[in-house]
């Protein structure tokens, strides 16, 4: 059968038509998706050199790296903001996605250092859709060392006293263990929870070590695991059934 010349007209212009709608619509893509991946040149902060994604520094223009990331930078030290502490970030592994960072407040002045680690109850930082979540700031760690405020003396041996911080009818306890014995219902009937930071990371508890559920020290050997800092993961996405999985655990 003889197609139309009328028909073959109709027929480009409606290619014509989609060619058109689709250049827009790539167009439009594009400029989301730059909003949200600006192409930003390495800097330097403090020690730090060749810094890039996922870090940005104050005034960087926005979507230029990541807010939760932003970098506060001076010629000697570059820190970041977690909750409200603030923390020195010692090193960036690229290759493995972490970096390195020690509590700006831990100084070796300060002899009887408590963490001030607030970023439990928003652990796992989640933004995005139902179905995928982005999950920025999360440790890499999972041993942790949990301050304790006692009412009454713990006799037994356990959780390691922290003299220093005690005082009259308040023992003031740390023990280190696995991050999910950080709930209420490990503590003491007579305690509660007083602060808690994560220990060490990939460089200290590399994947085929083992790594001890206890040390052969005491507050002292803490702090200087304290000291040494702890490795914070890059964002990373997670689908929604490992955040109900996730959600479920912090529970």
């Amino acid at each position: 059968m003889a197609i139309s010349a009328a028909s073959h007209r109709s027929t480009a212009t409606s290619l014509r038509a989609l060619s058109v709608l689709l250049s827009v619509f790539a167009v439009l893509v594009a400029d989301v998706e730059g909003r949200h991946h600006v192409v930003c040149p390495p800097f330097s902060c403090g020690g730090l050199s060749n810094v890039s994604y996922p870090f940005r520094r104050q005034g960087d223009p926005h979507g230029c790296g990541v807010q939760s990331y932003e970098l506060v930078c001076t010629e000697t030290s570059a820190t970041i903001l977690v909750g409200s502490g603030t923390y020195d970030v010692l090193s960036i592994n690229y290759t493995g996605s972490y970096f390195w960072v020690v509590d700006a407040n831990l100084g070796m002045q300060n002899s009887c250092p408590l963490p001030r680690w607030d970023y439990k109850d928003d652990y796992y930082h989640y933004h995005g859709n139902s179905h995928r979540s982005i999950i920025e700031l999360d440790p890499r760690s999972d041993r942790w060392a949990i301050f304790m405020n006692c009412s009454q003396e713990i006799k037994y041996n356990g959780p390691w006293p922290v003299k220093c911080l005690s005082t009259a009818g308040f023992f003031i306890y740390v023990s280190t263990g696995p991050d999910y014995l950080v709930g209420a219902e490990y503590f003491e009937p007579s305690c509660r929870f007083l602060a808690m930071t994560p220990l060490g990371g990939p460089e200290t508890m590399p994947e085929n070590a083992s790594y001890p559920d206890t040390f052969d020290g005491s507050y002292v050997d803490v702090i200087k695991l304290m000291r040494k800092g702890f490795a914070l993961r890059f964002p990373f996405t997670v689908g929604e059934n490992i955040r109900e999985c996730l959600a479920w655990w912090k529970r």
